[in-house]
C-alpha cells in the first residue's frame, strides 16, 4: 500500500484560495460554484496524496505540473 503524503499549505496560498472562493460566491450570487471548485480541488489533491510522483517535472524545485 502506498503511504499518502501530506499536503501543506503556505497561508498565504490558502488566503489566495479562500479570496478565489470568496470573488465566486460574490460574483454568482450563491456558493453552489465555490463549493463546486473546492470539491474538485480536494479531489486532485488526493489524487496527489496518493501518487506524489505523477506529472512533469518544471524548473521549480518544489513543484509538478499536472496535466
Amino acid at each position: 500500500m502506498r503511504r499518502k503524503r501530506k499536503i501543506v499549505w503556505s497561508p498565504e496560498a490558502r488566503e489566495q484560495w479562500n479570496e478565489i472562493l470568496r470573488f465566486y460566491t460574490k460574483r454568482n450570487g450563491s456558493t453552489n460554484y465555490s463549493r463546486r471548485l473546492n470539491k474538485e480541488l480536494r479531489q486532485v489533491l488526493q489524487i496527489f496524496r496518493q501518487w506524489p510522483e505523477i506529472g512533469e517535472v518544471t524548473n521549480w524545485t518544489f513543484a509538478k505540473l499536472h496535466k
